[in-house]
């Protein structure tokens, strides 16, 4: 959850640099390609991280009903 939030938060930061006209002077010096860049990165990253996320809760592997080493006593 922790790292979804801050993808999430790296993507509207990014999406407000390439789109917002009042931080122009700020990013002036960065070519428009690289935010671009940035933000598919960004859209992955999310993407492969909810993915896996959603993908290892299915995944869950329970090994308590397993016995590997049953022990009888002797008579």
């Amino acid at each position: 959850m922790k790292t979804s939030l801050i993808l999430l938060l790296a993507l509207l930061f990014n999406t407000t640099l390439i789109f917002a006209e009042p931080l122009l002077f700020f990013v002036q010096a960065v070519h428009p390609a690289i935010l671009f860049a940035v933000e598919g990165i960004l859209v992955v990253g999310y993407s492969l991280n909810r993915f896996l996320g959603d993908f290892s809760k299915a995944v869950e592997i329970s090994f308590d009903s397993i016995e590997v080493f049953v022990y009888k006593k002797r008579r």
